[in-house]
């Protein structure tokens, strides 16, 4: 499931990669490291360890999810815990995706010819990554900030993302002007529509990244991985 998706954003990604990297020659591709080694000032902004993590969380949701199923008697404990497990993993995945967006947002800048701060970027609340990725995009690569539900996200960031088990749904609340108001998303639309685009971001700029590596040690290899990809 999603892998015709994933398909669809390596290629987005790659395409980002090489406006830069055509631009900004060295300075994107070190943009582009930083995601797994840090910046050079600062070794601690490396992303590649909160990537595991939330391959860990999905792991254990995973987990969670078989030990419900395989529950003759689910109680209304189980089910809870379930759904913090989700939760939980969406809105760790948000932010990996928070810090996927750091980088992109620089290898814009760069393809545009401009000189990013790239400190900057990284320390930007999402909200404002989420407006800048937009102006600097104009809707080349949009299908990016899809995965983020931001008022999801912002819900459970305040314990405001409550699964109600009887319903099969998640019940989350949503600032409107100077007033919250409920709103609610059934679990397999949550799942399905909210939660694995989370992954499919995460896998497609981890693959482009490795893809973008592979062409330059082995561009023989390179075509034989694009061609399975493909088929």
């Amino acid at each position: 499931y999603g892998k015709d998706e994933v398909k669809k954003l390596i290629f987005l990604f790659i395409k980002l990669y090489s406006e830069a990297i055509q631009k900004g020659g060295q300075e994107a591709i070190d943009a582009l490291s930083s995601f797994m080694t840090g910046f050079p000032e600062n070794p601690e902004t490396e992303c590649m360890s909160s990537f595991t993590e939330c391959l860990r969380l999905h792991v254990e949701s995973k987990n969670v999810l078989q030990q419900t199923e395989e529950k003759q008697t689910k109680n209304i404990a189980d089910k809870k815990r379930l759904g913090g497990s989700i939760s939980t993993a969406y809105s760790k995945g948000v932010e990996l995706i928070s810090k996927i967006l750091s980088v992109c947002i620089t290898l814009m800048e760069l393809a545009e010819g401009k000189s990013p701060n790239q400190i900057e970027n990284y320390n930007f609340f999402l909200w404002k990554k989420s407006k800048k990725f937009k102006e600097l995009s104009s809707g080349k690569y949009d299908e990016i900030l899809h995965s983020i539900d931001r008022d999801i996200r912002n819900a459970e960031a305040h314990l405001n993302l409550i699964f109600i088990p009887d319903r099969g749904a998640f019940k989350y609340k949503v600032k409107s002007g100077k007033k919250y108001k409920t709103k609610e998303i059934s679990s397999e639309k949550f799942i399905l529509n909210k939660y694995m685009k989370i992954g499919w971001i995460s896998q497609g700029f981890i693959y482009s990244a490795l893809l973008t590596i592979i062409a330059h040690l082995d561009p023989e290899l390179f075509k034989t991985k694009m061609k399975q990809i493909y088929s």
